[in-house]
């Protein structure tokens, strides 16, 4: 209320059942480790029916992590520890994103005027010479990645600044630049992919780290992780932050994303 001059409601989710959420249009759900033991299932089909009808809930934090949990049924984002067979497609995702922003255009493969010897490599490829069949590829060993991972958290940041990668064009990015400093601390990571809008990303390994410690099992556990997501649901929208972008408001970058999920 004092920083932002926004009127709020404070609500008590305990309550939950008792209040009628129609007469308001945001929610904000801030970082909570407890946040599951006071949600019950009946609580979270309330708030998803809300959102169908048209309300943004906005989850932060742990609360962010509830959200992704699969067996909520609110949201298409995860957290890593639970997609781990999923990897692959998460990183063709990134990588798609990466492209999207460095886009180059070749007249030639626009107007099918290639050149006779890279038809003739197409129809070498096409006859299955050089492709090789979609089975002899190795399926992931998950019980490794499962004791990759759970290593990995070990080394979890407790307030490192790291870089995030902004999607200007997306209207939660409205008025911020294309990277951005995060604080991160915890050990979720949280992946996504289309139809999730990822404004924005942890940038990769090697520009990753601004200030504080970084472990390097942390550092290969969050490359490419999300920071900030949109997505629709029904008339509604959910907006997840993996940390919260208002802590002792330090950051002005971040609290403008946090701004803008509120106001846009």
């Amino acid at each position: 209320d004092y920083q932002l001059r926004l009127q709020s409601s404070p609500i008590n989710v305990q309550n939950l059942s008792n209040i009628d959420l129609r007469k308001y249009n945001v929610l904000v759900i801030p970082d909570s480790g407890d946040i599951g033991r006071v949600l019950d299932k009946k609580a979270v089909e309330k708030i998803k029916r809300w959102i169908e009808g048209g309300g943004t809930l906005i989850a932060i934090g742990n609360s962010a992590g509830f959200a992704a949990h699969k067996d909520r049924g609110l949201s298409s984002v995860r957290l890593k520890r639970d997609v781990l067979d999923k990897l692959e497609e998460y990183r063709e995702a990134v990588g798609r994103e990466k492209n999207a922003r460095d886009i180059k255009i070749d007249p030639n493969q626009i107007w099918g005027t290639i050149a006779a010897e890279e038809k003739a490599a197409k129809a070498k490829t096409d006859e299955g010479e050089t492709k090789k069949p979609e089975e002899s590829k190795t399926k992931p060993n998950i019980e490794k990645l499962k004791r990759t991972d759970e290593w990995r958290r070990i080394f979890s940041p407790r307030g490192t600044f790291l870089t995030g990668t902004v999607n200007s064009e997306h209207w939660l990015g409205f008025g911020l630049q294309e990277k951005l400093p995060v604080m991160f601390w915890g050990s979720s990571a949280f992946m996504s992919k289309h139809p999730v809008a990822t404004v924005v990303r942890l940038a990769d390994k090697n520009e990753l780290r601004l200030s504080g410690l970084l472990w390097p099992e942390a550092k290969e556990r969050l490359t490419d992780t999300a920071y900030a997501t949109v997505e629709s649901v029904g008339r509604g929208q959910l907006i997840l932050f993996a940390t919260d972008p208002t802590y002792r408001m330090w950051l002005p970058g971040v609290q403008r994303l946090f701004l803008n999920a509120i106001l846009l």
